[in-house]
């Protein structure tokens, strides 16, 4: 089933298991959509206490992507929608992603 993801959104794809109580935040995919330049997005995960577990944020400047996420010991990735990612959590709370590919490809893709 495809999704549709409105610019400058997260999306976050859990791990998903066979029931709906489980560890949201290890192994779950940030996938972040179409960021513009200048633009931040934003997301919250939460557990199954409705408790806030991981925060995690992205402002894109030019040809920059910085990604910010609150402090876990649990690793989840982030990805951009033309599939390129970095690994984070286990004490990792800020990455740069950089360069002209990053934003390279008309077609969409997790």
């Amino acid at each position: 089933m495809p999704i549709l993801a409105k610019q400058n959104s997260i999306i976050i794809y859990g791990d998903f298991k066979k029931n709906s109580a489980y560890d949201y935040v290890q192994n779950a995919k940030a996938v972040i959509y179409h960021l513009s330049d200048g633009s931040t997005a934003e997301t919250t995960i939460y557990n199954c206490d409705a408790e806030p577990e991981l925060t995690l944020k992205a402002v894109r400047n030019g040809s920059q992507i910085f990604i910010t996420a609150s402090q876990t010991n649990k690793t989840f990735q982030v990805k951009l929608f033309n599939g390129i990612s970095v690994t984070m959590g286990n004490g990792i709370t800020q990455a740069v992603l950089e360069g002209k590919e990053l934003f390279d490809g008309e077609k969409e893709r997790i």
